[in-house]
C-alpha cells in the first residue's frame, strides 16, 4: 500500500467502479476514487460497538491530502481516548440551530411571560439572525459574542449592544434549562457596557417649534401617537396597543386593561 500524499492523489485514475486506496502508515486512512472523477478521504475504523465506519474526511481540492491526514490522525487519538469521532459529528449534525431555538424561547417563553416578545423578534431579525441563526448551538464562541458587542456598540450604541447580549444570554439559558444545550453560554463572560442615563427635556422656547413640527409631520399616526405620549404620559407600548373600544369618549376616559405592574 502507498502513502497518500498530492502527488498519488493527482495520478489517481478513474474506473468503472469506485474504488479506495488505503495509507500505509496510517490505518485507516484512505481515498475514495469515483466513475465520475471525484476524490473524496475518509477514515475506516470499528466503533465502540463493534460497527465499521467510514465517515468521509473531504473532497480532494476542498482539503489537501496533508489536511485528510492530519484529520484522520485526530480521529485515530479521540478513538484511543475512547471518543467516537462520528458520534461527535452526529450530535452536531442532530443539534439545535440558533434559529430553532430563539424560535422556541419565543413560542415557550417570551410569548407567555414578557410584554417585550415583539421586540425580541425584531432584535433577532434585525442584529443576530443573518449572523448566526443557521450557526449550531455549540459552535457560537466567546469570541463571536465579543465581536457583536463592539459591533453593536460602535454602529448602534451601548445600550442595544447589552441588550442583544442579554436576549442571546437567556435563549442559551433556556436551552440549557430544556436540556438542548450542557455547554458554557458564549455571553456568560462578556461584560456589559457601563450605560449612562439621558436626562434630556424639551425647553421652554424649544416647545413651539416642536409642536409645529409634529403638526407639520406629514404621517399623521405618528403625528397622533406622539401628542397621546405627551397627553396622556402613559408609556409607549400602552399606546401602542390602544383599543377604541378601551376608550369612553362620552367621559372622557381611556381604560388601560394591563400596565406594567400587569394590572389594570
Amino acid at each position: 500500500m502507498p502513502n497518500i500524499n498530492k502527488q498519488l492523489v493527482n495520478s489517481l485514475e478513474t474506473k468503472e467502479k469506485p474504488y479506495i486506496i488505503w495509507d500505509e502508515a496510517l490505518k485507516g486512512f484512505g481515498i475514495k476514487v469515483l466513475p465520475t472523477g471525484k476524490k473524496s478521504y475518509l477514515y475506516k475504523y470499528l466503533s465502540f460497538t463493534g460497527k465499521q465506519r467510514k465517515p468521509a474526511i473531504g473532497l480532494h481540492g476542498a482539503i489537501t491530502a496533508k489536511e485528510a491526514r492530519d484529520i484522520a490522525k485526530d480521529w485515530s487519538a479521540s478513538l484511543a481516548r475512547g471518543v467516537d469521532p462520528q458520534e461527535d459529528k452526529d450530535n452536531l449534525k442532530n443539534e439545535r440551530t440558533f434559529d430553532e431555538m430563539f424560535k422556541d424561547y419565543i413560542k415557550r417563553h417570551a410569548k407567555p411571560h414578557k410584554k417585550t416578545w415583539k421586540f425580541n423578534e425584531e432584535y433577532y431579525e434585525r442584529h443576530i439572525e443573518e449572523k448566526f441563526g443557521r450557526s449550531k448551538l455549540s459552535t457560537i464562541t466567546q469570541s463571536d459574542m465579543q465581536q457583536l458587542h463592539s459591533h453593536l456598540a460602535s454602529n448602534s450604541g451601548y445600550s442595544m449592544a447589552n441588550q442583544i447580549i442579554g436576549l442571546i444570554g437567556a435563549v442559551y439559558n433556556k436551552a440549557t434549562e430544556w436540556g438542548y444545550f450542557d455547554g458554557t453560554p458564549p455571553t456568560k463572560y462578556i461584560k456589559k457596557f457601563k450605560e449612562k442615563p439621558r436626562n434630556r427635556f424639551l425647553q421652554r422656547e424649544e416647545l413651539p417649534r416642536f409642536f409645529e413640527a409634529l403638526d407639520n409631520e406629514v404621517n399623521p399616526d405618528i403625528r397622533d401617537f406622539i401628542y397621546m405620549l405627551i397627553l396622556t404620559g402613559q408609556r409607549k407600548t400602552n399606546v401602542l396597543q390602544m383599543r377604541w373600544d378601551q376608550v369612553n369618549l362620552k367621559d372622557s376616559y381611556w381604560h388601560i386593561p394591563e400596565t406594567t405592574n400587569g394590572e389594570p
